[in-house]
């Protein structure tokens, strides 16, 4: 796989609520967007947002 796909799968998992995600969060996105946005932002700004979208990978995808 690609780090684009890695860097995707890992961002999913964190919207699915995963357990214990997150603490890599320093290592695996971006470093161009690490310098944008801190991890523990990242991270934060990801949980609130998995309580919304969780669980990704169990919903079926919505039809326009």
């Amino acid at each position: 796989m690609t780090p684009a796909v890695d860097r995707l799968e890992w961002i999913l998992a964190g919207l699915d609520g995963t357990q214990d995600w997150g603490s890599d969060a320093a290592s695996v996105p971006a470093p161009a967007f690490t310098a944008i946005v801190p991890p523990d932002v990242n991270v934060a700004r990801t949980r609130a947002r998995s309580k919304i979208y969780a669980p990704v990978f169990r919903r079926r995808p919505r039809r326009l």
